[in-house]
């Protein structure tokens, strides 16, 4: 796991996301991993009106709609960044490609 780690951190297109902007909405697809570099995300799902939060990923976590990621489906979660945030985004075809390498 930790191989797959630094091949991720080398791999990566490094974006910044700013506080609360969404990486991802309900009802769409990401088949994209995101390795946090620094800052934080959450991810979370609406459930009426109430949010539901499913997972948080601070520095050095790997957050990923993992519904959408391994199905290539639509998904209910979003995904959005707390606070300023640096990630590495990787996409699935990548991922495959280092796990086959």
């Amino acid at each position: 796991m930790e191989e797959l780690i630094e091949l991720i951190k080398l791999s990566g297109n490094t974006i910044t996301v700013n506080r609360n902007q969404i990486l991802k909405t309900k009802e769409s697809i990401d088949t994209n991993l995101y390795y946090v570099v620094s800052g934080s995300l959450r991810v979370f799902a609406l459930d009426g009106e109430e949010e539901q939060i499913i997972r948080f990923g601070y520095k050095e976590n790997l957050i990923v709609s993992l519904d959408s990621f391994f199905t290539g489906k639509p998904s209910n979660l979003f995904i959005q960044a707390l606070k300023k945030t640096v990630i590495k985004v990787i996409p699935k075809t990548q991922i495959d490609i280092l796990i086959n390498t």
